[in-house]
């Protein structure tokens, strides 16, 4: 099969279709394949996804597909085939939400009680909700607190404590 794309709520086309008859071929369920990415077929990706133990976002991305690939049966892997081989399937998306820009906060410190302390000058906390990489393989950013993003592995390095 090509490769696929990346299916969220509002996509449309063959490849949703598709989508939809993978789902309802693995999870048994009785899915309309209208070709519309609408809340019911979000709610069965969800469910597809967790049985998967997978990140349960709603999207299918490469690994969501992956795990359809691997659980289809014999007969919707054919139909999938001959599907995506001879009629060239089209995906709509959906225009992508812009990001979500963190928050820079000032705080101002009260003046000093005694007049031998000084007081502070106003410090500034930067609010980025935690991270959480989707299916699509973006960095999404959900709920919130205070948080340092760093780039790359966090694990130690060798020769250092």
């Amino acid at each position: 099969m090509s490769t696929k794309p990346l299916l969220t709520n509002g996509s449309s086309g063959t490849w949703v279709k598709l989508l939809q008859e993978s789902v309802n071929d693995i999870l048994k369920t009785k899915l309309e394949t209208d070709g519309k990415f609408g809340s019911q077929t979000e709610t069965a990706v969800r469910t597809l996804q967790k049985r998967g133990n997978l990140l349960v976002d709603g999207k299918v991305g490469p690994n969501t597909w992956s795990y359809i690939d691997a659980n289809v049966s014999l007969a919707q892997k054919i139909k999938n085939s001959a599907l995506a081989t001879f009629t060239n399937p089209t995906v709509t998306n959906p225009t992508p939400k812009p990001p979500t820009v963190p928050a820079t906060v000032t705080i101002t410190q009260p003046k000093p009680s005694t007049p031998n302390s000084s007081a502070d000058k106003p410090s500034q906390v930067t609010i980025v909700p935690s991270q959480q990489k989707s299916d699509d393989g973006m960095i999404w950013l959900l709920g919130g607190g205070l948080l340092l993003a760093v780039a790359g592995s966090m694990g130690k390095k060798k020769g250092r404590k």
